[in-house]
């Protein structure tokens, strides 16, 4: 059994989290966070309510799991904003990458945030012993316009495609069956375009990707009580897995956590 987890940290910013977080990721094998910050000699100014964030990540789990950090843009201060992969040891995780899929690689974040702070996909493979997991993580274009489909989400989509089937072709799968599961913040509704076409893409499987969400009841909101009751739709998160892994997967959505994103969690029997 592995216990996964996708969550976007709201860059550590609600009251409570930064004592919330010394300990909500221990049950997990295998943790992907996004709007991350990382900058040993930052301070709480600058608009950085929670510095040094991956660093006291590391601090608190240094006994349980290995950490890594890609960052995705750098402010002028030099604070470091991106994703955070945690994995605990003697969890079998191999060959972690992270892939720019948006924008380009070293922009500069700025406030209001960019598009730049969002273009990051880290994977990586996971033995299973029968088989091969790819797992990955990401955080997909934010846009003050809204989750609408325009030409960035589509170019986005295509390099999220492209980053897991060239990892698919990297390896010798020595024979064993491979997995994928993708998930987090995908900054996008169910019915758009640009996540239609991750969905249905065959490296999935012949009918695409399972995503978990739509097995959930209330599947497709994964908002907390601390985002705005104004805002146009409640759907961001998702977690999507190759046909053959979908019946081994089971996805909960934790809405109480310090984040205006529900935590996503999947439970893997195999």
């Amino acid at each position: 059994m592995l216990n996964l987890a996708f969550f976007n940290t709201w860059e550590g910013q609600a009251e409570g989290y930064k004592e919330w977080s010394t300990n909500a990721y221990l049950p997990y094998d295998i943790v992907g966070l996004s709007e991350v910050n990382s900058h040993p000699q930052s301070f709480p100014n600058n608009r950085v309510v929670f510095p040094n964030q991956y660093e006291s990540l590391l601090a608190s789990y240094r006994d349980t799991h290995r950490g890594y950090f890609g960052p995705s843009a750098s402010s002028s201060q030099g604070i470091d904003y991106g994703l955070a992969f945690f994995h605990r040891y003697g969890c079998p995780v191999y060959n972690i990458q992270s892939e720019v899929i948006h924008g380009q690689p070293g922009a500069k974040w700025v406030f209001p945030r960019l598009i730049s702070s969002c273009n990051q996909i880290p994977s990586a493979w996971v033995d299973l012993g029968s088989a091969w997991l790819l797992f990955a993580h990401t955080h997909c274009l934010w846009r003050s316009t809204g989750k609408h489909d325009c030409v960035e989400r589509d170019v986005q989509s295509a390099r999220i495609v492209n980053h897991l089937e060239r990892r698919l072709y990297e390896v010798s799968t020595q024979g064993k069956v491979i997995h994928v599961i993708l998930g987090g913040d995908f900054n996008m509704t169910r019915k758009s375009r640009a996540f239609e076409s991750i969905r249905s893409h065959p490296l999935f499987g012949q009918q695409g990707a399972v995503v978990l969400n739509d097995r959930l009841e209330d599947g497709l909101d994964t908002r907390t009580k601390l985002y705005g009751e104004e805002k146009e739709t409640r759907q961001a998160d998702y977690v999507l897995v190759s046909g053959a892994l979908a019946n081994y997967a089971t996805l909960h959505i934790d809405r109480s956590v310090p984040s205006d994103h529900a935590l996503l969690s999947v439970q893997l029997t195999i």
